[in-house]
């Protein structure tokens, strides 16, 4: 069962019942570590000595026996000597077994020892009345290539070839290749044993081979001795050498410790303690070296033995004293938690019917004391809590009501949507029926698709920009996305937040703008070229007319005395009708081209008047939208008051259940949970606010420049009328030269009819000259005036390109 299951009251009555327990059971593990240590250390000093004692009595074993065996030697001597001298007998051989250092064996024939008649090279029997005589072991050894081997022996099991050939280099077969005694513990046949060596001589003192008194290092008196050894009829004493093998234990003699898990421990310590375990049970021994014997003696005792049972005295004591305390204590704790965990267990209810959401829970019952101030500022809390908590979810509510918007989870599915969203998009159903999807289905169809607000959780960052999304009817809406990542106090991603506006109308206008700036570039392209026409005719028309009056002024000068050329004056008359008749049409084709330009320049300030018309619409828009991002961010300062003052309620509460101590510690919990939410609100409403800033600046930047276009629009459309109004002039005008032209060319075709009666008439023709001359020049200003206006009307035309060119502008920003 886990621990967060169990009650309030069980765990404060177990935790100080727990603590008692710990603190006695403490005390007595210190008291018994600490006679425990200062057994150990007296049984440490008892194993050391003993260690030192056995090394002596070691020592004094080894004086006795190389005493013993000084005389054994001196026995075998005089023992073989007195049966005669031996001799190598090289006429009689042997065959004897060789075993080598590496393990190899060979068979070698030796010359044999002989004694008078008897032989002594493998007559074991013959060193059988010596042994009883000596007390001990007897051996003969014989010199070969390379050392000393075994050839004769009383040592049960020993055989010629069983033990290794001793080395002529090593100090033994040296010091008896000189003729001298030497005393060393060596196995022989598997037995460790102390063997003198004395050099066994023929009659003219050379050595023929060694003759070797043994006796057993460990002796049944001896054994006894160590095995004597204990700590108050505990512990155990034993011996072993190098390999392991046990040549002395009270039980165990003759087994190896080379396979047991302490081998290692026991193998490298040569004067020192080991602690170890055997079958379980903890053990110390106190090893020492003897290097005479190459034997390692030990002294072991258990854990348990060193302290001699005063530990398991003082742990029962211990739980004794333990377990009284324990009852005491908890008779005492059980009746003052009783009359604290009572009313603690409402207040709990209470808590956890808030924490559910039952706001309207009221909190029954008396509480003294502290847990009366706890209980007062607890319902202060939870009335503050339904104050804020009932504002704050109305003002989210007004927020959720005026923008559409979503929150995702981490994954990518809806969370929440609202209304006005799934009417952009021309979403059937509710927002309910949503939830859950991912926001690539909702949008586009596509579960796996990466969206902007996914994005924004991914790169941890806020995103904005547009998006076009396909709705049910076909239409492509464009909307605004303000996408921004949620994180809890930990910093750990928990969804997203995103902001949409729809744009769809906007773009949709802009569109339109740029279809009528094209609409007005097309129009004044073609009164430019219009313009150009006509100024190029009335280039023309004006040299023509000049060209007319400069004639007409020659006539009258000369018509004194051109009555002799009549025929000449009558082909410049038939000239002049037909240019007039040539001016009469091109005057009648400018009037044509000045009429059309003119219902071009209408179209224009009719397209005009229309953009003008909705760039005022788009201008009240842009108003509206900073109107209401100006409200929206009045709504967040108002919801960052109100998580300022959840913060220092929450802050207060905190420092008030601190004030009360352990019983305060679950409501500082809940105020620490409370400031933490009013902490994340404050974080939340900051990230708003700073988006809605960006919206205020957005929508001040748009209104500023659809204003700039409206004013170029309404300049543009005055340009229009402008030009409209000149085109008329120039029309008049035109109409007036087409006039004056015709009558030119009217008047030429009557001076060419009656020519034949100039001279008859010279007066009528000198005053037609001169109403002739009149007209050009008045022909010659009318088409002067012509050229201006066509000038006039390309500076206009370029005008209204700037204009369109402008408002391109404006519309791209």
């Amino acid at each position: 069962m886990s621990l967060h299951a169990v009650s309030f009251k069980v765990k404060l009555l177990g935790g100080i019942l727990t603590t008692v327990a710990v603190v006695i059971l403490a005390m007595t593990a210190i008291n018994q570590s600490l006679v425990g240590d200062s057994l150990a250390v007296l049984g440490r000093a008892s194993l050391h000595s003993f260690g030192k004692s056995v090394e002596a009595m070691m020592e004094m074993q080894q004086r006795l026996l190389q005493e013993k065996a000084h005389t054994d030697t001196g026995v075998v001597l005089r023992e073989v000597n007195s049966k005669g001298f031996p001799s190598l007998n090289k006429m009689n051989t042997a065959r004897v077994a060789v075993q080598h250092e590496d393990g190899t064996k060979t068979t070698v024939e030796l010359p044999t020892i002989d004694l008078g008649p008897v032989t002594l090279t493998g007559n074991h029997e013959f060193f059988g009345p010596i042994r009883e005589a000596v007390g001990g072991h007897v051996s003969l050894y014989q010199f070969v290539d390379g050392g000393m081997v075994l050839v004769a022996s009383t040592i049960p099991g020993a055989a010629p070839g069983r033990d290794a050939l001793i080395p002529k280099d090593s100090p033994l077969a040296q010091a008896l290749a000189k003729g001298e005694e030497y005393y060393q513990v060596a196995s022989i046949a598997g037995q460790l044993l102390f063997n003198g060596y004395a050099p066994l001589m023929d009659f003219y003192g050379v050595p023929l081979g060694v003759v070797v008194a043994s006796r057993p290092i460990i002796t049944p008196d001896f054994e006894k001795s160590i095995q004597a050894l204990n700590v108050g009829g505990k512990g155990e004493s034993f011996l072993f050498d190098a390999d392991g093998l046990l040549v002395s234990h009270p039980t165990r003699a003759g087994d190896t410790l080379a396979a047991a898990s302490y081998w290692s421990g026991f193998k490298s310590t040569k004067d020192g303690f080991v602690e170890y375990k055997d079958a379980g049970e903890p053990r110390v021994a106190f090893l020492r070296y003897y290097a005479p014997w190459q034997l390692t003696y030990g002294f072991s005792l258990s854990e348990s033995e060193m302290s001699h049972g005063v530990d398991v005295t003082l742990r029962n004591a211990g739980l004794l004293i333990a377990a009284g305390a324990i009852l005491l204590t908890g008779l005492v704790v059980w009746v003052l938690v009783n009359s604290v965990v009572k009313p603690l267990k409402r207040i709990e209810a209470y808590a956890a019917q808030v924490a559910e959401g039952d706001l309207t829970a009221r909190l029954e019952g008396k509480y003294p004391g502290e847990l009366g101030h706890v209980q007062r500022s607890i319902e202060q809390m939870v009335a503050r809590l339904k104050d804020r908590l009932g504002f704050s979810q109305g003002v989210l509510s007004g927020i959720a009501a005026a923008l559409p918007c979503m929150t995702l989870d981490p994954v990518g599915n809806i969370t929440f949507a609202n209304k006005l969203l799934l009417d952009i998009l021309e979403k059937r159903g509710t927002p309910e029926d949503y939830i859950g999807r991912h926001a690539g289905d909702f949008f586009y169809g596509e579960p796996g698709r990466r969206i902007r607000t996914v994005q924004a959780m991914e790169e941890d960052r806020t995103l904005q920009g547009e998006m076009e999304v396909r709705a049910p009817s076909g239409e492509l809406k464009v909307m605004q996305v303000n996408a921004n990542p949620i994180k809890d106090l930990d910093g750990v991603l928990i969804g997203a937040f995103t902001i949409y506006h729809d744009l769809t109308t906007i773009r949709r206008q802009e569109r339109e703008i740029r279809s009528q700036n094209d609409t007005i570039l097309t129009a004044a392209e073609r009164a430019n070229t219009i313009a150009d026409a006509i100024a190029s005719a009335a280039v023309q028309l004006s040299q023509q007319v000049g060209a007319t009056s400069q004639g007409a002024s020659h006539q009258r000068e000369r018509i004194a005395d051109t009555a002799d050329q009549l025929d000449k004056m009558a082909n410049m008359s038939n000239q002049v009708a037909q240019n007039a008749a040539g001016a009469a049409d091109e005057a009648s084709q400018a009037q044509s081209q000045a009429q059309e330009g003119r219902r071009t320049v209408s179209e224009a300030v009719a397209a005009m008047t229309r953009i003008r018309e909705q760039m005022q619409g788009l201008d009240q828009s842009m108003a509206t939208l900073g109107a209401k991002a100006q409200d929206i961010g009045r709504i967040i300062t108002v919801i960052q008051d109100i998580a300022d003052q959840t913060n220092l309620l929450a802050l207060n509460a905190a420092i008030e259940a601190a004030r009360a101590g352990d019983a305060g510690r679950g409501f500082a919990v809940v105020a620490d949970e409370v400031r933490k939410l009013a902490e994340k609100t404050m974080t939340a409403t900051r990230e708003v606010g700073q988006t809605v800033r960006a919206i205020q600046d957005s929508a001040r930047s748009t209104g500023s420049a659809t204003h700039q276009v409206l004013v170029a629009v309404e300049d543009g459309a005055t340009l229009a009328a402008s030009s409209g109004q000149t085109l008329e002039r120039i029309v008049a005008v035109v109409s007036q030269t087409a006039g004056k032209v015709l009558d030119i060319a009217q008047a030429g075709q009557e001076q060419a009819s009656v020519s034949v009666a100039v001279s008859m008439a010279m007066e009528d023709v000198s005053g037609i000259s001169a109403e002739t001359a009149q007209g050009m020049r008045a022909a010659d200003q009318a088409v002067t005036q012509l050229s201006d206006q066509a000038a006039a009307l390309k500076i206009i035309m370029a005008s209204l390109q700037q204009s369109k060119s402008a408002c391109v502008t404006l519309l791209q920003n």
